[in-house]
């Protein structure tokens, strides 16, 4: 019967220890129980909520199917060190994760039974420093996170028992400098996170034991010096390479790895002057730098396939050019201005190029005349009028071009997918497009399905599928696009801004001077060239007719004197052939005369159709300039009332009243004084041209009336 007894109550204190899932006080005080929650029997990760541990704790983890957990993971716990009893509970243990536990210390011996110990979590926890032989026991270590803790210094013994550790984690900690043997034990190591943190110098030899080392993270921290020889590892085997060696972000004046083999180096947002590189290196991103000129140890053997130099002070591509294995090339944001047709000659093997805000002015035939390779072109944002397709013939392959921010009026589109087959994508905004001209231009992409690409696409001014153009037709509308878009702006400018508001509309409207008035200079000139040709040809008319006329002149003093000399050899002259030689003479004469009146009639009409179109033109510009005034009078009118607001609005801001409005008025006026300037200037403009003209033309007319009245002697004189 007692044994019974005893078997019942085991039972039930059996049953109480499976569902509690809170500490249980053991007799002991010092002694917590905590119990594990699992998803089935033998299921092997165990969790723990809710463990509080400090140094007056001793405490007892159990867990059905203990033998059989292989993964210990703590949540919403406070735990100042590595519990040592979960290591003896759990023997076959795989991987223990402390994340957000509050550890503050690893002690020596709390690893001691975590011989089969794979994987350790302890990151977003408290530890301030890694003492020596901290992870003694746990010599199966293949993984160890310590980020986002408060490390601060590590000792070189710390690590001299974890032979196997393959991945090192310290990121986000408060590393100032490292022992350069810190990491000698870690033979089998592969990756190092060392990012994020407060490293200032890389010693020589800091992993020159760590012959298996692949991924070298050091990005964001204040690095200004890596000291030679800081990435050359002892023994390395001819065909091992360190795989990534990042430096971003730290404050790099200066870099030397002509003898590192490594194949991708990060190299972004430091102040490097200049590169050397080794020939092993094929991948270099080194963007926003000051770097103007990059070298390579051994240009014959060289394997770089991609170089990011985006945003640097790289002014000439000469130490460019020996990089004949390049893939992709990137020069963005570099003053390099015109581009030679040798230079990019040797890069025979580029398919990316991005010429992008590089000051390029031309691009003649023969320029990419060895880019047979090229699928990707950015020569956007330049100071590029025309572009010719043409130019990209050897480029058969490409696949993409951007060439938004140019000025570009046109483009020889028509055998463009002919060309190009494998054509895709295309950007053309922001340019000087004439809008019916870009309505065929869209229409043809559309129907070879290339790609528009729009950096910003624009609504409230004239566009086609969101790429600005200007309506030729209704010039007028680009301004009061340009007048609408600031006023609807305006009621939202405060103090600090409405100075560059205004200094953005006075740019936008001198932007639309300069386009209509390089758009009417072209309709301008080719109605020069055609009145011109028309006048040539009319010229040239006259011309013929009269040397007609003096051919029929020719012919007929030649009759006359074989007339008079048979008049002279006594025979007589008949009546009708005289009368006929007086009636050519007579026509001759009249047609001599018609010819002058004709010439005459149509230099006086050249100088009315001039003298009209001038008149014409005059009118037109003083409609503009009115419709122009009343839009910025009543803009100015909006100004200066919005400006009254904010000076009320500042009284009660500003101690001094008359402070506030004097310096209002003066901004206001000054501003109100340069738009009115503007449009005075303009009109002034018009007015002396219209003037110069109408000059030039009176002159015109009467030195033709002068030579009117001379005519009959003229004629006389030819006859």
């Amino acid at each position: 019967m007692k044994v019974k007894c005893v078997f019942y109550l085991t039972l039930l204190y059996c049953v109480y220890c499976t569902t509690a899932a809170t500490t249980t006080p053991s007799p002991s005080a010092n002694k917590i129980q905590y119990r594990c929650t699992t998803q089935g029997y033998y299921y092997s990760e165990a969790k723990f909520s809710n463990v509080i541990i400090d140094e007056s704790t001793i405490p007892l983890f159990t867990c059905d199917s203990t033998s059989q957990k292989q993964i210990v993971k703590f949540e919403m716990s406070s735990i100042e060190e590595v519990p040592k009893k979960l290591f003896d509970t759990f023997s076959n243990l795989l991987v223990a994760n402390f994340t957000r536990s509050g550890i503050k210390f690893i002690n020596r011996y709390s690893l001691d039974r975590a011989v089969n110990l794979q994987k350790l979590d302890l990151s977003s926890n408290a530890i301030e420093q890694l003492n020596a032989n901290c992870f003694s026991g746990a010599t199966a270590l293949l993984e160890l996170n310590l980020t986002f803790n408060n490390i601060s210094s590590i000792d070189k013994l710390a690590f001299n028992t974890l032979f196997n550790l393959i991945l090192l984690r310290l990121t986000g900690n408060k590393l100032r400098s490292l022992d350069n043997n810190v990491f000698e034990p870690l033979k089998s190591l592969r990756t190092i996170y060392l990012n994020s943190n407060e490293l200032q110098v890389i010693e020589s030899g800091i992993i020159a034991k760590n012959t298996k080392l692949q991924f070298l993270l050091l990005q964001n921290n204040h690095i200004s010096m890596v000291e030679e020889g800081a990435f050359l590892i002892d023994n390395l085997e001819a065909s091992s390479n360190l795989t990534v060696v990042s430096l971003s972000n730290n404050k790099l004046t200066k870099l030397n790895v002509e003898k590192v083999k490594i194949i991708q180096l990060y190299l972004t947002n430091n102040t490097l002057e200049s590169l050397h590189l080794s020939p092993w290196i094929g991948t270099v991103y080194a963007e926003n730098n000051i770097i103007s000129n990059v070298t390579v140890s051994d240009v014959t053997n060289m394997q770089l396939k991609t170089l990011r130099l985006a945003n640097n002070s790289i002014t000439s591509l000469e130490s460019i050019q020996q990089f004949h294995s390049l893939v992709d090339l990137d020069l963005s944001n570099n003053h390099i201005g015109p581009l030679n047709i040798t230079s990019l000659a040797k890069l025979a093997n580029l398919q990316q190029l991005g010429l992008e805000r590089t000051f390029i002015s031309n691009l003649q035939h023969g320029t990419f005349a060895q880019q047979q390779s090229l699928k990707w072109l950015d020569i956007s944002y330049n100071n590029l009028d025309r572009f010719d397709f043409d130019i990209l013939t050897s480029s058969a392959a490409l696949q993409q071009i951007f060439l938004e921010g140019n000025r570009l009026k046109s483009l020889n589109y028509e055998h463009l997918k002919k060309t190009f087959p494998a054509l895709v994508k295309i950007g053309l905004s922001e340019n000087n497009w004439n809008c019916t001209y870009l309505i065929q231009l869209v229409r043809y992409c559309n129907e070879h399905s290339i790609e528009l690409f729009k950096s910003q696409a624009v609504q409230n001014q004239t566009n086609v599928k969101g790429i600005y153009c200007f309506d030729d037709k209704n010039p007028l509308a680009n301004w009061n696009n340009t007048l609408q878009h600031v006023q609807a702006l305006h009621p939202h400018l405060n103090s600090t801004t409405e100075d560059s508001a205004l200094q953005t509309l006075l740019q936008s409207v001198l932007d639309d001077v300069k386009r209509f008035s390089e758009n009417h200079a072209d309709v301008a000139n080719q109605t020069n060239k055609l009145d011109g040709a028309v006048y040539d040809l009319t010229k040239n008319q006259f011309t013929i007719q009269k040397d007609v006329n003096s051919l029929r002149q020719s012919l007929f003093e030649i009759r006359l004197a074989l007339m008079a000399n048979r008049t002279n050899g006594s025979v007589g002259a008949d009546n009708d052939e005289l009368r006929r030689m007086i009636e050519t003479a007579n026509n001759l004469t009249l047609d001599k005369q018609e010819l002058r009146a004709k010439t005459l009639e149509f230099k006086i009409y050249e100088q009315t159709f001039k003298v009209d179109k001038a008149l014409e033109l005059a009118q037109e510009s003083i409609d503009k300039n009115t419709v122009l005034a009343k839009r910025v009078e009543q803009w100015i009118s909006s100004i200066v009332s919005t400006s009254g607001m904010l000076g009320q609005d500042r009284l009660l801001v500003h101690q001094s009243a008359a402070q506030v409005e004097g310096s209002g008025g003066n901004g206001n006026g000054v501003n109100i004084a340069v738009l009115v300037m503007l449009c005075v200037l303009i009109g002034l403009i018009m007015i002396g041209i219209f003037k110069f003209n109408r000059r030039s033309y009176g002159v015109e007319r009467r030195r033709y009336a002068n030579r009117d009245s001379s005519m009959a002697t003229i004629i006389s004189n030819d006859i």
